[in-house]
């Protein structure tokens, strides 16, 4: 019986501005996405039937076609001509709708471990599309490592991997729903904060500059929609991290440590701020030649 096991990052958002609003209600973005160490694991054993199981370890994460893992495996399937099965099972550590793209992680991986495990070997050029038609994240993850992000996401260029670098990820009590929160937007906004001084930053090594320029447009947004998130954002920037930022549309936060910082230490701060559910630290991971 063959089997494959594989691990799947979460990301961040060093960078993200919403450019504009489609006519078919998506929304264009320029965002640098990066991935952590903060990673599930999959392991898939192939079934010389056609039947696709999924088990998880986590009781809020669905096991049936709702899960993108399964979507993956439909849509490869689909697009390859396959009839082949396979039994996958996820051990979760990537909380779900938190910013951290772990559904979009899962089904990336899911795509290329089951080009291995049923002997397609297709090349990332055919994975692609397939991967932007199962959600925007999801083409970022076939690469990993730091990319810059266009279009609804699936436009992806990879960038020089920065120096590692350390994170504290901080869970609110609550959360966000990232449809709320693109609904919420101001459009008159949009697009008004140039990515330009991040990327050049970025490319020089610049990373007090990387500092200064880190954004993400939802911020606002979701202090309008939930107070208790600005009060503890403010709250964490008062610990001594380089940057306080929220990732995708949160609710997620993360803290970038400073050089001489002490991660753990500062996890242990952050964990004491009102309204903090869980705090993880967390590294650079650069998965981009996997």
């Amino acid at each position: 019986m063959y089997s494959l096991a594989v691990s799947s990052p979460a990301k961040v958002n060093l960078f993200l501005e919403v450019v504009r609003k489609r006519p078919d209600g998506y929304h264009d973005i320029e965002s640098v996405f990066h991935t952590v160490d903060l990673q599930d694991r999959l392991c898939f054993t192939r079934r010389e039937d056609d039947k696709l199981l999924l088990y998880c370890d986590a009781d809020n994460v669905p096991t049936d076609g709702s899960n993108l893992i399964l979507q993956a495996a439909e849509a490869l399937r689909r697009a390859s001509g396959c009839n082949l099965g396979v039994e996958i099972a996820l051990q979760k550590r990537i909380p779900p709708a938190a910013g951290l793209g772990g559904g979009s992680s899962n089904a990336a991986a899911s795509l290329q471990a089951l080009s291995t495990l049923w002997d397609l070997d297709l090349p990332l050029e055919t994975l692609a599309p397939i991967a932007a038609d199962l959600g925007a994240d999801v083409p970022f993850f076939l690469h990993g490592g730091t990319c810059f992000c266009t279009g609804r996401g699936e436009a992806v260029e990879p960038l020089a991997a920065p120096p590692a670098m350390d994170f504290v990820l901080v869970f609110p009590q609550w959360t966000v729903a990232t449809p709320e929160a693109y609904a919420a937007l101001d459009e008159a906004q949009l697009g008004t904060h140039s990515s330009n001084a991040f990327v050049r930053a970025f490319n020089h090594g610049d990373m007090a500059g990387m500092t200064r320029e880190m954004f993400n447009r939802f911020e606002d947004t979701v202090f309008r929609m939930e107070p208790r998130q600005e009060k503890l954002q403010r709250a964490l920037s008062d610990l001594g991290f380089r940057a306080v930022r929220m990732t995708g549309s949160g609710s997620t936060v993360f803290g970038l440590v400073p050089e001489d910082g002490d991660p753990k230490a500062l996890a242990r701060e952050a964990g004491r701020c009102d309204g903090v559910r869980a705090v993880e630290t967390a590294r650079s991971c650069d998965t981009s030649g996997d």
